[in-house]
């Protein structure tokens, strides 16, 4: 069988839309490729990203009647090409669940020559059901104290030093702001300030149809967390009532997530491989 690779863009994403889910959106630093045969069937598709000086697959998938014909391996070493093709030498990472449903795109990563695991850790899986649950979320604010604020309602450059800060102290990188803040979910982005300074923040980005990644949690106290989960938790049961969230524990504040507040979560394990 031939293989040829396309570069998704604009104009034959639609054609793609089996292999690449519209979810996935197009922007600056995201390429993906698609693979046909030579009668023009689409095989298979894969998507990565640039940030912070590295190479992430984020999505790769193949029709099921044209796996173990090398489409899956030969879409990953396109991406290798892409990056030595630049001139930078750049690592590239590939991210994958370990669970049931996934046990078979596991074992193709292991499979491959090019890849060595070298980092991992848990994903969590909970539901607006499970936040609104909390008892963390039923702390009010005192009436005239402090309460959690839209973050996005804030003046640019209050955001941007937020950002700053986060990337600083906490290896909070945002590659550009404007693809970034499209991807978050404007009203589940919250921030606590208290004296003019930030006490707490949470981002949340929508990666599917009712789907959320709590994308960062930054808190001083447990008040300012209850704050921001209190805030989120009421505009999550007001608008996505059958969400399902998902975190990674890479901070202080998602462990307590996971280890007090959600202890019943649905877990996954996630490995992340270089090439």
């Amino acid at each position: 069988m031939t293989i040829d690779y396309v570069l998704i863009n604009k104009e034959n994403r639609d054609q793609f839309l089996c292999v690449f889910p519209a979810f996935l959106k197009a922007n600056g630093n995201r390429v993906s490729l698609g693979a046909v045969n030579e009668d023009g069937e689409i095989l298979g598709g894969i998507s990565f990203t640039f940030a912070n000086f590295r190479y992430d697959i984020d999505w790769l998938y193949v029709e099921e009647a044209a796996r173990r014909q090398g489409v899956g391996a030969g879409l990953v070493r396109q991406v290798i090409k892409f990056a030595n093709n630049t001139g930078e030498i750049y690592p590239i990472a590939c991210r994958f669940d370990v669970s049931d449903t996934d046990k078979e795109l596991h074992s193709f990563f292991i499979s491959l020559d090019e890849m060595e695991v070298d980092y991992s850790h848990e994903r969590y899986y909970i539901t607006t059901k499970d936040v609104v649950a909390s008892k963390l979320t039923k702390m009010e604010p005192k009436k005239g104290s402090i309460g959690a604020e839209a973050f996005f309602d804030k003046p640019k450059g209050f955001q941007e030093n937020v950002l700053r800060f986060l990337e600083k102290n906490h290896d909070y990188s945002v590659f550009d702001y404007d693809e970034w803040k499209d991807e978050c979910v404007p009203e589940l982005c919250k921030c606590v300030i208290s004296h003019n300074e930030l006490v707490g923040s949470i981002f949340i980005l929508q990666t599917g149809e009712n789907k959320f990644d709590i994308s960062f949690v930054y808190s001083r106290n447990p008040k300012a967390l209850a704050l921001l989960l209190g805030s989120v938790a009421k505009e999550l049961e007001e608008k996505y009532p059958d969400a399902e969230l998902s975190y990674e524990t890479v901070s202080s504040e998602s462990e307590v997530l996971s280890e007090h507040l959600f202890s019943h979560a649905r877990s996954e394990h996630i490995y992340e491989a270089v090439y």
